[in-house]
């Protein structure tokens, strides 16, 4: 940017981040008395826009003196971090971990440590995910300070938005080496920190601001009289706003190489006219004049009109200014010319629309709209022009004049009053309605257009490109997430998930980049409408299989294997938005064998991060243990609740484990179960151990452990060994007049199984049975996977399971013996054993357990040792009994409901939901392949948290 001559204000800046203690910078708005040069660590830029406070810093930074007292100056433009629209004015920790990066990038050093994925949990609630948020980056601002520790570093953190922010850049915390900080902002610190200053940046004063203007527009130093009362007048009109000068500068200059024999006089003339809107701020009433240089009225109010159309349909989630290329321009234009936009004003057209795009595109860099460069085209062979608005406030203003008018059914509709095509004056107000509004119709109109033009080249009519065409640039980086926004998630499925259409986007923009415009896409439909989820799924679940098909067609290098291999972690983080825990399992355990094919250690961040996404995932139900078993769980805040138990002071805690260290007592699963039966009805959910972040926080009083209104107990108030420990709501009955006996003996049995003790050590103990504690199971549970994942079990021997079922039961066991006598020798059924996890089989996590109502049993499953696996049959009804010790139980999910899911765990039980049509959850499928299917959910399979041909 061009220097603004405020000598005063740059040495003010100069000697506070050069650490020097100078009476001289004392002034009004900065009092350094009573501070060591140590204490001086942050300055501030403080006023209004366009004052020029992001230039000061560029100056400063710029001058030799400080560059030679810092290794590194960092630069970051928070304000660049936020979306047009969000209701948010700070960082989320995806904008974080994006402004981590460009620092890494700035400073030369891998940026691996530093990537998007917050690892979540399936249990984790809102105040959980925004704790594990705060700890997340906490982590990421300690890794980044010992990135820098030992260099000197100066971080300026330009157009900071909330004040927040900054601490999370303030590095120096953590570090022993000297850190300054200088930030620009608009508003004001209402707690500013201790060794913080600020500078109130003023307007321009009168010969700073001809100074200025004079540089910009190329004048001479000798102005006539008439010229300098002309340049004055613009000053003025421009509120000696310093950005408003020099754009007024810009115009000035534009306009004389637009035409040549304009005087500075009439120049004037134009950019102090008076705006039709009262409430036009300076600025935008200086950038408004820009098209008042192209004479002719219906060419300046075109240009009007298409630049608010560039600004509006190339806007992504990350920046409102893409470099856009000159084809994908060509293509917007020509869509603009082929309209009936201006059919109601210019039933002709204007002049300007019969110019050719490349005068159009001259025209505008002229007028200083765009930045111009030449780029390597990725689709083409060569070198191609590209195109950006010329600034954020340019931005601002192609929007402000879109909710000026109106769009319907693709022509501009003048308003009623006056009947202009924009009227400030009728729609000074509606903001961003208006602009998105506009923007749909602005996407439909460039969409049609190149539909249009794919019918034409195309050799089919598909909607997939099969032939190069001149709009592939366009088509790959910009056609889905556009039909995206017009609602028509369908027909953007049906590109994304296109193999042509992936593979050409793997080749222009490689992998990564890919990834992320497929996660762009997902993130917009499901936002704009949450009926597109299960659509949007099936993008990412394709993007998995694609890479992982491709990994396996040809050798690639190490590189491309890692970068495939950080795809399927972002791939799988856009999953777990969406509760689909155990297929984003999937995508991490490939993720983690791109990484061992490498030939990473156990060390390298990649597998580690990796391995920490599947524990996330993977998780293991919490039952009764013996106190002695090494399995058993130990809390690390014992004493201090058992203190505070003492006093009978009640006091929340999470319940973080120092027997498992950075683990917890967390959630299974984000949604409770709802139990109906016999007039009652309760929630429920199991526990597991989670990773730390995801600790339940609870109340431990007169025995019970409470989280919010849920109380830790038995499952089916069983106490023994290997019973299941759940999340349970208290009991609503129906029939509150009458309380049997049964009803008394239930209570009774609830009352035991929801009573806990705990002990120094920090074992949770039954206070019922005291030698039997809370544990984890060493035993994966068995549940519903993709027919596709790599956790799914294959059974041995499955055709004779497959068969029992066309034979009298007193005769299967005697062909089983003869086939294969030294693995089936049982009086009945079939070992289930598993040759996708070899020396595997189905066990029971415990004994069977009997209910509160007698005679009904069940027994939890699992993955375990061969030794102990159970043995099954399949009936003509195309059900799974067991048989051996757990004779008349059959598989079954654990809670009966009319639609399976993914990640619903099975058991072994003789109990039957009457409320639901039970028997049909009840019948399965045997495979070819040698895995089991519910007939319900074929498109799924039995299999557990732990993938194939892995041990225990």
């Amino acid at each position: 940017p061009m220097l603004i001559p405020r000598f005063e204000i740059l040495k003010n800046i100069t000697n506070f981040i050069s650490e020097k203690k100078n009476e001289d910078i004392a002034t009004n708005s900065m009092d350094t008395s009573g501070l060591s040069s140590s204490e001086i660590k942050r300055l501030t830029l403080r006023g209004m826009g366009g004052l020029g406070k992001t230039t000061l810093a560029a100056m400063t930074v710029n001058l030799i003196d400080v560059r030679s007292q810092y290794d590194h100056i960092l630069w970051l433009n928070l304000g660049n971090s936020f979306r047009n629209g969000s209701d948010r004015n700070n960082l989320n920790y995806e904008m974080y971990v994006s402004c981590l990066r460009k620092l890494c990038q700035q400073l030369d050093v891998p940026a691996d440590n530093f990537r998007c994925e917050l690892i979540l949990q399936p249990g984790d609630r809102a105040l959980q995910v925004a704790s594990k948020t705060i700890r997340a980056i906490e982590k990421l601002k300690y890794e980044m300070s010992q990135i820098i520790d030992g260099l000197e570093i100066l971080v300026v953190l330009d157009d900071v938005w909330n004040h927040e922010d900054v601490e999370l850049f303030n590095f120096g915390e953590h570090m022993t080496s000297f850190f300054c900080m200088l930030l620009t902002t608009r508003t004001l610190d209402q707690e500013p920190s201790v060794g913080s200053q600020s500078i109130n940046v003023d307007l321009l004063n009168i010969q700073e601001a001809i100074y200025l203007f004079s540089v910009e527009a190329g004048l001479s130093q000798s102005m006539d009289a008439q010229d300098i009362e002309a340049v004055d007048e613009i000053i003025q009109k421009c509120g000696y706003v310093p950005l408003a000068v020099r754009m007024a500068g810009r115009i000035m200059k534009s306009s004389q190489a637009i035409q040549a024999d304009i005087s500075l006089i009439e120049i004037a003339e134009i950019i102090t006219s008076s705006s039709n809107s009262s409430k036009m701020v300076p600025v935008f009433a200086i950038l408004d004049r820009s098209f008042e240089f192209v004479r002719n009225a219906s060419e300046a109010f075109t240009l009007r009109l298409f630049f608010s159309a560039f600004a509006a349909v190339f806007c992504t989630d990350n920046t409102h200014r893409p470099w856009i290329s000159s084809d994908v321009f060509e293509l917007l234009w020509k869509a603009f010319v082929n309209s009936k936009i201006l059919s109601n004003f210019y039933p002709n057209g204007s002049d300007l629309m019969r110019q050719k795009c490349a005068r159009v595109s001259n025209l505008m860099c002229i007028m200083g709209l765009f930045d111009e460069k030449c780029m390597e085209d990725p689709m083409k062979a060569g070198v191609q022009k590209y195109f950006r608005i010329h600034h954020d406030l340019m931005w601002e203003y192609a929007k402000r004049i879109s909710s000026t008018f109106r769009l319907c059914d693709g022509k501009l509709v003048g308003c009623i009053k006056h009947g202009v095509g924009a009227c400030t004056i009728c729609y000074p107000a509606e903001g961003d309605r208006q602009f998105c509004s506009n923007t749909l119709e602005w996407i439909k109109m460039i969409t049609e257009e190149f539909m249009h033009d794919l019918r034409l080249s195309s050799s089919d009519n598909s909607g997939v490109v099969n032939s190069i065409h001149n709009y592939e640039g366009y088509m790959l980086e910009w056609y889905p997430i556009h039909m995206i926004k017009r609602s028509e998630a369908k027909a953007a499925l049906v590109v994304l998930k296109n193999e042509f259409f992936f593979v050409k986007q793997l080749q222009c923009f490689g992998i990564m980049k890919s990834v992320y415009l497929i996660v762009s896409c997902v993130h917009n439909a499901t936002s704009i409408d949450a009926s597109n989820t299960l659509l949007m799924v099936d993008v990412l679940l394709f993007a998995r299989d694609f890479l992982d098909k491709f990994s396996k067609t040809i050798e690639l290098e190490d590189r491309t294997l890692k970068e495939i291999g950080y795809s399927l972690i972002i791939l799988g983080g856009a999953l777990q938005k969406y509760s689909k825990w155990i297929e984003s399992l999937d995508f991490f355990i490939m993720s983690l064998d791109f990484f061992n094919s490498i030939g990473y250690g156990s060390d390298h961040s990649a597998i580690i991060r990796a391995e920490r996404c599947i524990d996330a995932c993977a998780l293991r139900p919490i039952l009764l243990v013996p106190t002695d078993s090494p399995n058993k769980l130990r809390l690390k805040h014992a004493k201090t609740v058992l203190m505070k138990h003492k006093v009978k002071s009640s006091t929340q805690f999470p319940l973080e484990l120092i027997s498992h260290p950075g683990y917890s007592i967390a959630r299974m699963q984000e949604n409770y179960i709802r139990v109906n039966g016999n007039n009652l009805s309760w929630d429920y959910v199991f526990l597991a151990l989670g990773l730390e972040s995801s600790a339940l926080v609870v109340n431990y009083d007169e025995g019970l452990i409470k989280h919010e209104n849920f109380v830790f107990t038995l499952a089916l108030n069983a106490i023994q060994e290997g019973v299941p420990v759940i999340l349970r709501s208290p009991t609503k009955n129906e029939d509150v007049q009458t309380e049997d006996e049964q009803m008394i003996r239930y209570n009774q049995s609830l009352k035991s199984a929801q009573s806990f003790s705990i002990a120094p050590d920090g074992i949770i103990y039954s206070t019922v049975v005291p030698h039997l504690c809370l544990g984890i199971s060493p035993y994966p549970l068995l549940i519903l996977v993709s027919i596709n994942s790599p956790c799914k079990a294959i059974f041995q021997n499955l055709s004779e399971l497959r068969s029992s079922q066309h034979m009298p039961t007193e005769k299967t066991h005697e062909i089983e013996k003869g086939q294969a006598k030294h693995l089936y020798d049982t009086d009945e059924g079939i070992v289930l054993e598993l040759s996708s996890h070899p020396g595997m089989g189905i066990v029971t996590l415990h004994k069977k357990i009997e209910g509160p109502q007698t005679g009904n049993f069940r027994a939890g499953l699992g993955l375990g040792p061969f030794k102990n696996a159970i043995t099954a049959k399949m009936n003509k009804k195309k059900e799974i009994i067991f048989t051996g010790e757990f004779e008349g139980l059959m598989l079954r999910p654990s809670a009966f409901k009319k639609k399976l899911a993914i990640g619903d765990v099975f058991m072994s039980s003789n109990i039957i939901d009457d409320t639901i049509d039970s028997r049909n959850i009840l019948k399965y499928i045997v495979n070819n392949n040698g895995t089991i299917s519910p007939m319900m959910f074929p498109k799924t399979v039995l299999g557990f948290q732990v993938p194939g041909e892995k041990k225990l």
